[in-house]
């Protein structure tokens, strides 16, 4: 039901899904958490400052949040040209000792590269093949289309 109402945009009607989930027992999951902060549902709507709130909140009532809800807000916030927010939240979820994936650097890469900051994404790669992970061909034409919105072609 918070899926399909997410997909519908009734956020109203899905946060109280999730109330009444808790109030018949039942405990939303991380899974319920990354459908309402989806980038269908809360971040696709410029709703930013309520799904951060939303995973604070599951945070502090003893959710885990994995690295599909911090990539999904970090996505938001690149939507959103709030690229400090991004960095910050990239910061926060590493802190946690949340390990980001080949996906969730692509995402930071990405951001970064329509942000213009395309050297930045280049550190990202690096940090990437420090961690041992290998980029793949998403990874490098990423970075490749980064430098030419910069007009560096060459």
């Amino acid at each position: 039901m918070v899926k399909w109402y997410c997909k519908e945009g009734k956020m109203d009607e899905a946060g109280c899904a999730i109330a009444k989930m808790v109030e018949n027992g039942f405990s939303p999951d991380c899974f319920t958490y990354n459908t309402m902060i989806n980038v269908h549902a809360l971040c696709e709507e410029k709703l930013l400052k309520e799904a951060y709130k939303l995973t604070a909140n599951a945070a502090k009532r003893g959710y885990i949040l994995d690295e599909v809800t911090y990539g999904t807000l970090i996505m938001g916030y690149f939507k959103n040209d709030q690229t400090n927010k991004a960095l910050k939240l990239w910061d926060e979820m590493k802190e946690k000792g949340i390990i980001p994936s080949v996906v969730t650097y692509n995402t930071i890469i990405r951001g970064l590269c329509h942000s213009l900051k395309t050297d930045q994404a280049v550190d990202k790669l690096n940090e990437l093949l420090d961690k041992g992970l290998a980029p793949d061909e998403a990874t490098s034409n990423i970075i490749i289309h980064g430098y030419c919105w910069e007009g560096a072609v060459e």
